[in-house]
C-alpha cells in the first residue's frame, strides 16, 4: 500500500512540474489538462486546485479556457483544503487570486462578488503584514482600494474615502524610488477617488487630485508608457471639469484647459486602434466644448459627441453613446429634451 501511495505522490509531482514547464511556454490549455488529470489522482491537494484556479483565471494570460466562474470554484475549494492555520502563505497567494477573479466574474450579484473580493484581499494582508511582507501587503491593500471604487456609490457611500485610504497605505510601500511604476499607477488612482470624494470642500480635493497626476506624470510619459500617458491625460482633463469655477471666465479658462489634456490623450488613443477610449475622451472633450459655449464651439461639440456615439457601440460601451446621444439632443432638439 505505501507503495501504491509513492507511485502516486509521485505521478502527481510530475504532472505539477510538466504543467509548469507547459505554463512557462503559454501552453495554457496543455497546462490545465495535466492539472486535472492530477487532481483526479489527488484530490485534497489545495497547490493543485489554487494552480487550477489561477490558470483558468488568465492569471498568467488570457487563453481559451479563461473562465473566471470556473477559476473562482477551484480557488474556494483550495482554501477549504488549505484551512487557516497551515501554510498561511499559500492561503493568502489563494486569497489574492480569488479577489483578482472574483472583480472579473459575472456569476452572482455583483456587489455580492466584490464584497467577497474585498474581504479576500483583506485577508491576505493581514496575513502578509503579519509576516513582515510589506510588498505583499501593499499589492492587497492596492487591491483593495480599486475593488471600493467599483461598489455602487448609492450602497456604499463611504467607497471612495475607504479607497483613498487602501490607496495611501499601499503608497507607504510604493514610493516612486523603490518602484516607479506601481507608484505612478497607485498615486493616479488615488486622484482619481480624491476627485470623486463628496465633500464640502470639493476644490481641495480636486487640486489633491491634480496633484496626484503631476506626481504620476514625473513617470509616464508619452514616448516610455503610452498608453498611461494617455489615461493620465484624460484624468487631467476631467480634473479640470470638475474644479468648481467661481465666475464664467474661470469655468471657461478650465474648460480650454481640459480640452488641451484630452487632445493629448487623442495622441495615443487614435479611433481605429483604441475605440472605447477614443470614444470617452471624445465624449469629454465634446463635453468640454459644451462648457465654452461658443457658437463654433458648438459645432465642434457635435463633433465630438458625434464620433463618441458612432464609436461607442462598436466596442461595447453602450453606456457611452447613450450620455453622447443625450447631449446631441440637448444641442439639436433643446425644446424635446425640456419636455422629458
Amino acid at each position: 500500500m505505501p507503495l501504491k501511495v509513492n507511485l502516486l505522490a509521485t505521478r502527481v509531482q510530475s504532472l505539477y512540474e510538466e504543467a509548469g514547464r507547459k505554463c512557462d511556454q503559454q501552453q495554457c490549455e496543455d497546462a490545465i489538462g495535466l492539472l486535472e488529470e492530477a487532481v483526479r489522482i489527488q484530490s485534497g491537494n489545495a497547490q493543485l486546485y489554487y494552480q487550477l484556479g489561477f490558470c483558468h483565471s488568465g492569471g498568467c494570460r488570457r487563453h481559451s479556457l479563461t473562465n473566471p466562474d470556473m477559476a473562482a470554484e477551484y480557488l474556494r475549494r483550495a482554501l477549504l483544503l488549505v484551512g487557516t492555520s497551515a501554510e498561511p502563505l499559500l492561503r493568502a497567494k489563494i486569497l489574492d487570486a480569488l479577489g483578482n477573479t472574483l472583480v472579473e466574474s459575472r456569476k452572482g450579484p455583483q456587489t455580492d462578488r466584490l464584497r467577497e473580493a474585498i474581504a479576500s484581499h483583506r485577508q491576505a494582508a493581514e496575513i502578509y503584514q503579519n509576516r513582515d511582507l510589506l510588498e505583499d501587503w501593499g499589492r492587497e491593500e492596492f487591491n483593495q482600494a480599486s475593488t471600493w471604487c467599483d461598489l455602487p456609490a448609492s450602497e456604499f457611500p463611504d467607497k471612495w474615502a475607504q479607497a483613498i485610504e487602501h490607496y495611501e497605505n499601499a503608497l507607504r510601500v510604493r514610493t516612486r524610488a523603490k518602484d516607479p511604476q506601481r507608484f505612478a499607477a497607485t498615486v493616479m488612482n488615488l486622484g482619481t477617488a480624491l476627485r470623486q470624494l463628496p465633500s464640502a470642500d470639493r476644490a481641495a480635493n480636486v487640486l489633491k487630485a491634480v496633484r496626484c497626476y503631476r506626481q504620476a506624470r514625473r513617470v509616464y510619459s508619452l514616448d516610455a508608457s503610452p498608453a498611461q500617458y494617455a489615461n493620465l491625460c484624460n484624468n487631467l482633463g476631467n480634473a479640470c471639469l470638475s474644479y468648481p469655477a467661481r465666475d464664467e471666465p474661470a469655468g471657461k479658462r478650465h474648460a480650454r484647459d481640459a480640452i488641451r489634456h484630452f487632445e493629448q490623450a487623442l495622441q495615443v488613443w487614435g479611433s481605429k486602434e483604441n475605440e472605447c477610449q477614443y470614444a470617452l475622451v471624445q465624449y469629454n472633450r465634446g463635453y468640454a466644448y459644451l462648457r465654452l459655449a461658443a457658437p463654433e464651439d458648438f459645432a465642434r461639440a457635435i463633433a465630438c459627441l458625434s464620433e463618441a456615439y458612432e464609436h461607442s457601440l462598436p466596442c461595447g460601451r453602450p453606456e457611452i453613446a447613450a450620455l453622447a446621444r443625450a447631449e446631441l439632443k440637448k444641442i439639436l432638439f433643446p425644446r424635446e429634451a425640456l419636455s422629458e
